[in-house]
């Protein structure tokens, strides 16, 4: 992962013995719901880019705070207005309540951003096509 103002390369070496004496236990399920299974449709991920734009920028442009409803529509353009971006990330988030993940209260939009994009299920390259689409006259 690139660094603030440097990359740092670590490189570790562990002898072949070493390696070769590790048993690795099969994994035990912790009753964690994991969403290498969701899907997202392309509306959906234009929502999400669009409301988690800083979350995907890198630094210094990088600011860890949800766009409004408002400025994710700014953002997208017609037909997308405050209340179509809702509605949709109302719809994520309620796919996501029946698997078991909530997203609610004030911080709700927060906690979804970092779970989309940890899980890997919103990626930079989402939010770039979402630039593209914009920036077409």
């Amino acid at each position: 992962m690139p660094g603030a103002v440097y990359t740092h390369r670590i490189e570790v070496i562990v002898p072949d013995d070493v390696v070769s004496a590790m048993r690795v236990e099969p994994a035990v399920p912790t009753g964690t719901i994991t969403l290498g299974d969701a899907r997202l449709s392309e509306k959906d991920r234009d929502a999400l880019a669009a409301v988690c734009r800083g979350y995907l920028r890198s630094f210094p442009r990088r600011n860890p705070h949800p766009l409004t409803y408002q400025e994710a529509a700014e953002m997208l353009g017609p037909p997308w207005t405050r209340i179509t971006v809702r509605k949709q990330i109302e719809r994520i988030k309620e796919r996501l309540a029946r698997n078991g993940l909530y997203f609610e209260g004030p911080h709700a939009n927060h906690d979804l951003a970092e779970h989309v994009i940890d899980n890997e299920l919103l990626s930079v390259e989402d939010l770039a096509r979402v630039e593209r689409r914009a920036a077409r006259p």
